[in-house]
């Protein structure tokens, strides 16, 4: 079950954690010891419907098990992105990002929502 995030606010450099709890559809936390993941980041699309993020073009950054992520408590269901300071310090406005999992042969879209990236003064 996909889940939207509320829209996250940082700024272009710093290094921003990310923290998701994987669910199903009735709300139980999932053992995702042997799942893997990617997360991605794209320019923000128009909105079908207000509030409604979506995608647009290619992903201007990846993340996977081996580069970013990393499963903080998988029996609980818990991992963690993290954005360092090079992966944002050239980006400014409003993005998409999203949150793959494939788990037992089966891909599913677990968490998505918006980031505004505001320009740091300090680089």
């Amino acid at each position: 079950m996909a889940v939207q995030n509320p829209t996250i606010e940082m700024f272009s450099g710093d290094t921003k954690r990310l923290n998701y709890t994987v669910k199903d559809g009735n709300g139980v936390v999932i053992d995702i010891t042997s799942a893997t993941f990617r997360w991605g980041l794209s320019k923000l699309g128009k909105p079908k419907t207000a509030g409604d993020p979506s995608p647009q073009g290619a992903p201007l950054l990846e993340k996977t098990i081996s580069s970013g992520i990393v499963l903080t408590a998988p029996t609980l269901g818990q991992l963690r992105v993290t954005l360092d300071p090079a992966d944002t310090a050239d980006l400014k406005g409003s993005f998409y990002h999203e949150l793959e999992m494939v788990l037992a042969g089966v891909t599913s879209t677990v968490a998505f929502g918006q980031i505004d990236i505001k320009k740091d003064l300090l680089e």
